[in-house]
């Protein structure tokens, strides 16, 4: 009969014990009695505990030494495994950071080309002199308001005067030869003619994506045959 007690004694110890590491009662810094919670995780840092209102956290190093202990707590490891979050979770904002930088400037892209595609004129006219940087062209020397590719076909307004266009889709072409394609103002451009004076012309470029400078309304007034449509 005593050696069947001490069986049950035995057996119910060894389950209350395996049922206290399951379990944790504690203090915690505000002063409040977290009793019996049932523990979720334990890391070198924190051990997370459920409660009935929902769950909770505590540090291992605010808690008393004999649960310090218990858990394997160590000081090193600890602020190793905080120094390595703190880490992750900085790599992680700015990549956060980085990707909203990034959606923003594809958006500034696609409205700034958007405007720049608002600004679309047609080259038509003949070429003065190559460069290395483009064709200088007399734009509208060839054309007249009667001339249907004068308008590109589509209701694009005309380019008036010398200008440098840069780009070219066409074949090669050389002094004299007239070019006839569409093309976005794209601020100005100086160069030294033959007799040494210098001379600023608009430039052009037959790429949209390739513009730097988007001309104004105001601009688009000037530049070309009649007023664009915005």
């Amino acid at each position: 009969m005593k050696l069947k007690l001490i069986i049950i004694c035995l057996a119910a110890w060894a389950f209350s014990s395996k049922a206290d590491t399951n379990f944790i009662t504690f203090t915690n810094v505000d002063g409040a009695v977290i009793s019996n919670a049932p523990i979720l995780s334990v890391n070198a840092v924190d051990v997370f505990y459920e409660l009935p209102t929902g769950g909770g956290r505590v540090h291992l190093a605010d808690l008393p030494t004999n649960l310090q202990a218990r858990f394997g707590y160590d000081p090193a490891k600890a602020n190793a495994a905080k120094a390595a979050r703190s880490a992750k979770e900085h790599a992680e904002a700015q990549q956060t950071a980085a990707t909203r930088h990034r959606v923003a400037l594809d958006l500034s892209e696609k409205l700034f080309l958007e405007k720049v595609r608002q600004t679309k004129v047609g080259i038509y006219g003949r070429v003065i002199q190559t460069i290395r940087e483009g064709l200088l062209v007399e734009s509208g020397s060839e054309a007249s308001y009667n001339t249907l590719n004068w308008w590109l076909g589509d209701g694009s307004p005309g380019a008036n005067g010398t200008c440098l266009f840069v780009g070219y889709p066409g074949p090669r072409v050389v002094d004299g030869e007239i070019v006839n394609a569409a093309a976005y103002p794209d601020g100005f451009f100086t160069y030294t003619t033959v007799s040494g004076a210098q001379k600023t012309v608009r430039r052009y470029n037959f790429d949209p994506e390739w513009v730097l400078e988007v001309a104004t309304p105001r601009e688009m007034s000037l530049i070309t045959n009649r007023p664009p449509h915005f």
